[in-house]
C-alpha cells in the first residue's frame, strides 16, 4: 500500500514540478528581455538626447538678430545667420550691413574667430564683438550662398548660349524665339 501511495505521490508531485520550472524559465526569459530593452533603451539615450543646455553651449536663436559692435560699441551691422561645417561647428557668421530697413542691406561672413561673443549677467541674447570697422564691411566683398553661387553660374550659361546664338551667321540660325524651318521645307 505504501508503494502505491508513494506512487501516487510522485505522480502528482512531477507535474507540478515540470509547471514550476517551466514559471522559473518563463520568468528567466521575461527579466532577460526586459533587461535587454532597458540596455537598448539606455544606450540610445546615453548619447542621443540632450536634457538641458550647458552653459558653455549657445543656441542660435541668442545669436540671430543680435547687434554686432566693433571695438569702440558702435553697431555696425546684425547677425542674419551662421555658418556651420559637415562637423556641426560653427565656422562664421553672416552679417547684413548697409542699407536702411533692408533694402541696400548686403550680407558679409566673418570668420567665428573675428568675433569674440559675451553675456552679461542676467542677459538672454549675446553681444556680439569685432575689430573690424564699419568701413571695411561696407566694403568687403558680399557673401555668396551655394544656392546665390548656383543661380550666378546658370544665369552666365544662358548669356553664353544666348550670345552664340547672336553670333551664328545669317542663314543658319533663326533669331532666337523663331521655329526652325524643317529639312523638306526648302
Amino acid at each position: 500500500m505504501k508503494t502505491v501511495q508513494i506512487l501516487l505521490f510522485c505522480a502528482l508531485l512531477i507535474p507540478t514540478v515540470g509547471f514550476s520550472q517551466e514559471k522559473v524559465e518563463k520568468a528567466q526569459d521575461q527579466t532577460t528581455k526586459q533587461q535587454a530593452e532597458a540596455s537598448a533603451s539606455s544606450s540610445v539615450s546615453s548619447g542621443a538626447f540632450m536634457e538641458e543646455q550647458q552653459g558653455d553651449q549657445v543656441r542660435s536663436d541668442q545669436l540671430v538678430g543680435s547687434a554686432v559692435t566693433n571695438a569702440s560699441d558702435e553697431e555696425i551691422g546684425n547677425i542674419d545667420d551662421l555658418l556651420l561645417n559637415k562637423e556641426g561647428q560653427v565656422v562664421g557668421i553672416i552679417v547684413g550691413v548697409g542699407g536702411f530697413l533692408g533694402i541696400g542691406e548686403k550680407h558679409v561672413a566673418l570668420s567665428w574667430d573675428a568675433v569674440e561673443i559675451t553675456r552679461g549677467e542676467g542677459e538672454v541674447n549675446y553681444k556680439v564683438k569685432t575689430n573690424i570697422d564699419k568701413a571695411a564691411l561696407e566694403e568687403a566683398t558680399a557673401f555668396k550662398t551655394e544656392e546665390r553661387k548656383q543661380a550666378e553660374q546658370l544665369q552666365e550659361q544662358r548669356q553664353q548660349q544666348a550670345e552664340q546664338q547672336l553670333q551664328q551667321p545669317a542663314g543658319q540660325q533663326p533669331p532666337v524665339g523663331q521655329p526652325q524651318p524643317m529639312e523638306n521645307e526648302q
